[in-house]
């Protein structure tokens, strides 16, 4: 025999779950959005102005308005990926002065094809491609050092 009270307490049981998933469901988002904006907006705004007050302004300096050659030592592994940060920045930072990091006829896109084509230049490579100044980038211990020399035109007798 059904009885009504069974029937109603069914149903009501029923709509109380579907109330808790729906406020689960509402809570999971709140926690989820401020999860993102909290580690993963806020990390690469961290990041951004990490390079913005730190490395843009070395980059700039390192150039003295002319083109720059970026030679990357101890990228290995997950590290790789920094190289085109750090390439595609300074494209970005001294528009329209060249920064090569590799043969100019090379595809550059990826950190395979930065260190693919990466190679120690002489000087009369540097002058030759209107990029005067190397900059070495090197990761050692956690840490990223920048080294900067200049090659010298050879002096005319």
């Amino acid at each position: 025999m059904n009885h009504p009270a069974k029937k109603n307490n069914g149903k009501l049981r029923g709509a109380a779950t579907i109330a808790v998933a729906t406020m689960l469901v509402g809570i999971g988002w709140s926690v989820g959005i401020d999860i993102h904006d909290r580690f993963i907006v806020r990390g690469q705004d961290i990041i951004m102005n990490r390079y913005a007050t730190e490395i843009d302004p070395l980059i700039t300096q390192a150039a003295a308005g002319n083109g720059v050659y970026m030679r990357f030592v101890h990228f290995d592994g997950a590290i790789a990926g920094f190289t085109t940060n750090f390439y595609f920045r300074a494209n970005y930072i001294l528009f329209p002065q060249r920064v090569l990091v590799g043969d100019p006829s090379a595809a550059i896109n990826t950190p395979d094809q930065v260190l693919a084509a990466n190679f120690i230049p002489d000087n009369a490579w540097l002058l030759s491609h209107d990029v005067p100044t190397l900059v070495t980038y090197y990761y050692r211990n956690r840490t990223f050092n920048l080294q900067v020399k200049h090659a010298a035109a050879a002096a005319t007798r």
